[in-house]
């Protein structure tokens, strides 16, 4: 297969792979990387996308999905009782804490980028090849393994050239900074509940019209009463806007260790 795409995701792993495709580290150099935007980034990633475009030799292709529960409004989409297939977490009457399901990844994402790979491809809806024609690199980097999975379509195969390389999220990250490159943000929508206590401070600091719209979306989860449980935005099953934030730092934790270990000790 001699044409090769990158799934973009906008975060360190496919951020770096574009990069050492464009260096030529891993060939053959991608005809274009395709952005699945769900219109629910944060502008911080947005910015991070403009930037990597100006470095890029093949262009970035975005494309989006449009439906009636728009993904991109789910203020609108709750008020209108549509199900909201993002994820979130539920705190049930009984104490029990639990990850709802969702579909948005498949939804406003993967099925998306396939409808354009395969028009990039000059592939009319429903033709079928006589095997792969192509390939779509994935950013899974080693240590990310067990997230390896077959396409979703049987005209491309997947490729993952950071497996192939044995390199790991931090090694992405040496390697951009090696190069001169800044840090890329962390991809995910402004509401999505997989963010950690640190991509939330990230909001909160620099992009705080998108951490202003995630806590009016938190509030809103829990203003019609459910039987089945409260819902949140937050990991902890806390409201946003009451949520403790702060570091370790911040709360004076890892001062307790202050020039009293040296790492070495091997136990």
């Amino acid at each position: 297969m001699d044409r090769s795409f990158v799934s973009l995701g906008g975060g360190v792993q496919s951020s770096c792979l574009c990069l050492m495709g464009n260096h030529g580290e891993i060939t053959p150099r991608p005809e274009a990387a395709i952005f699945a935007d769900t219109g629910a980034e944060t502008d911080e990633t947005y910015r991070w996308i403009e930037w990597l475009e100006g470095k890029l030799d093949f262009p970035v292709i975005h494309t989006r999905r449009e439906r009636a529960d728009r993904l991109t409004d789910v203020t609108d989409a709750l008020d209108s009782g549509e199900v909201l297939n993002i994820p979130l977490h539920s705190l049930s009457p009984e104490g029990k804490k639990q990850m709802l399901p969702r579909r948005c990844t498949i939804n406003f994402k993967v099925e998306p980028l396939v409808r354009r790979f395969r028009s990039l491809l000059g592939l009319a809806k429903g033709q079928r090849t006589k095997g792969k024609i192509a390939e779509l690199w994935i950013g899974i980097s080693y240590d990310e393994v067990s997230r390896i999975s077959e396409p979703r379509a049987k005209f491309y195969g997947n490729r993952y050239p950071l497996i192939e390389k044995r390199m790991q999220r931090v090694d992405c990250l040496r390697w951009m900074k090696d190069k001169g490159y800044p840090r890329p943000p962390r991809s995910a929508c402004w509401f999505c509940a997989f963010r950690t206590d640190q991509d939330w401070r990230d909001m909160r600091d620099k992009s705080p019209d998108a951490w202003e719209k995630a806590k009016a979306l938190d509030a809103r989860l829990r203003e019609r009463h459910d039987p089945r449980g409260e819902k949140f935005l937050n990991r902890r099953s806390e409201p946003l806007s009451e949520v403790d934030l702060s570091t370790d730092v911040e709360r004076g934790q890892t001062l307790l260790w202050t020039d009293e270990c040296s790492g070495v000790c091997g136990v």
